[in-house]
Parts: structure tokens; C-alpha cells; sequence
């Protein structure tokens, strides 16, 4: 049976989509299946898919992009390699969903770029919201390397300009760890042992840095509330050193 035009416009933007995220192809490869997409559309007079997975307004995370879906719309990002990326996460979570493994991939695969062109804040708010309270991506999918990584973006920014810092960032990271910390704990998750001490580290690292900061009486009152939470999780290394043992040993010190 013949694919519907719509069907066949997603599939398009789709394979655009997963060219960018990729990064193994060219530009001119993914405008050329933008396109198609958009010649589609234009050719049928529609411009919404009955199998899109969600409505996706434009939001800060993904620059405000909204999806491109006629000819002046792909040329408007042609020559600009950040709107092209968004405009793949805009259409990976428009047709699969936010949740699905191609778009978390997608998410994850723009953190990482951001860190490499020292765009700090923008690779935070990127991992912020792949793992966000609404997103239903597996805690498993969320893999420890990209934690290590976002303390990493927390210091570069501490070291880099203090003032900027935004306090509220590490409290929802942390909050989201502790909440989940049985999940990132489990063989599943952490596959190692030296991976859940890794863990218990990074959790050290980001309470350091909470301390290294000067703080409210608002955001103090917060961060003793995450604090009880930490210690109330009861977590231990497989010798049995609590987060406290580890924080108080030079020999366990892992420099972010």
C-alpha cells in the first residue's frame, strides 16, 4: 500500500533530522530531505501530520525554534548550524515524542556539542531538560558519563564567572539524583561497581560546590533540606563507605 504525503513528509524530516543529530553527514544531505518534506507539504496544502506525537510550542531549550515546514522556513536555517540542531529536536520530539530513545539521544548528542564549544549553560539547560520531572525517558537512559559531565559544566561556569551562576540549576540536578538515586544505583544503571562510587563522587562534588557558593537564606534553607534527603538515602559503596566516609578521604577524591 502506498504511503500517505504526510507519512512520507515525516519520514523525510525524520531522516533529516537524524542526519544532524549524527553529525557524520552534511548539511547539504539533511536540507535536501528538509526540503523534500517541505515540497510535500506544500504540494498537499498541509501543514500538521495526524500522527504527530505532540504539539511543540517553542521553547527556550531549543532557542524558540518552531518546525520548518515550507521552502523559506528550511533556507532560514541553512546557514546557521545551531538552528539546524534544534530544528532536529524540534522534529525528533514533534513526530516521536520526548520521551522516545532517538530524542533523548538527540538531547544528549547537543549537550555534549554545547560542552565542546564552551556554551556552559546551554549544555546545562540541554541535560535539565532531557531528564526533567515531565520527561518519561527511562532514569537508566540517562547515563552516568552525562552526569559526570554536567558537574563538570557547574564548575566551568563557578570557575568561570560566579556572579552568573544560577543556584536553582544544581538544586534540580541534585534533586532529580537523590529522588532517583535507587534506579541510578541498580546493576542496571551504574553496570560497575567503581560506576556507583563514581556516582556517590559526583554527589560529594556537587554539595562541594553548593558550599563554595554565597548563598541566600532562601537558598540555604533549600540546600539543608537536599542535604537531609542525601543522607535520609542511606547510600553506601560496595565496601560499605557512607558519602560522608567518602567526603572526609583524600584517596577517594576524582577530580571533575
Amino acid at each position: 500500500m502506498k504511503p500517505s504525503p504526510w507519512r512520507c513528509a515525516d519520514v523525510y524530516s525524520l531522516l533529516a533530522a537524524s542526519i544532524v543529530i549524527s553529525g557524520s553527514h552534511s548539511t547539504e544531505e539533511s536540507l535536501y530531505f528538509w526540503t523534500k518534506s517541505a515540497n510535500i507539504r506544500m504540494e498537499e496544502e498541509f501543514t500538521a501530520t495526524p500522527n504527530e506525537a505532540v504539539s511543540v510550542n517553542p521553547k527556550a531549550v531549543y532557542n524558540f525554534a518552531v518546525k520548518a515546514l515550507d521552502i523559506d522556513s528550511v533556507l532560514s536555517i541553512s546557514d546557521n548550524v545551531d538552528a539546524m540542531h534544534m530544528q532536529a529536536l524540534v522534529v525528533l520530539e514533534r513526530i516521536l515524542a520526548r520521551g522516545h530513545p532517538e530524542t533523548s539521544s538527540g538531547l544528549r548528542y547537543c549537550a555534549v556539542r554545547y560542552t565542546t564549544l564552551e556554551a556552559y549553560q546551554r549544555c546545562i539547560d540541554m541535560w535539565k531538560y532531557a531528564l526533567g520531572e515531565s520527561s518519561p525517558i527511562p532514569r537508566f537512559r540517562f547515563y552516568l558519563d552525562d552526569l559526570c559531565e554536567l558537574g563538570r559544566a557547574f564548575w566551568k561556569i563557578y570557575k568561570r564567572n560566579p556572579a552568573s551562576f544560577r543556584v536553582v540549576d544544581v538544586y534540580d540536578v541534585l534533586r532529580w539524583m537523590i529522588r532517583y538515586a535507587d534506579e541510578l544505583m541498580s546493576p542496571l544503571a551504574a553496570r560497575t561497581n567503581l560506576r556507583r562510587e563514581i556516582l556517590h563522587w559526583l554527589f560529594i562534588h556537587l554539595v562541594h560546590l553548593l558550599c563554595c557558593l554565597t548563598l541566600t537564606d532562601d537558598e540555604t534553607s533549600t540546600f539543608r533540606q537536599l542535604l537531609r534527603e542525601l543522607i535520609q538515602t542511606r547510600l553506601r559503596t560496595v565496601d560499605g563507605q557512607t558519602l560522608l566516609h567518602l567526603a572526609v578521604n583524600p584517596g577517594t577524591y576524582v577530580e571533575l
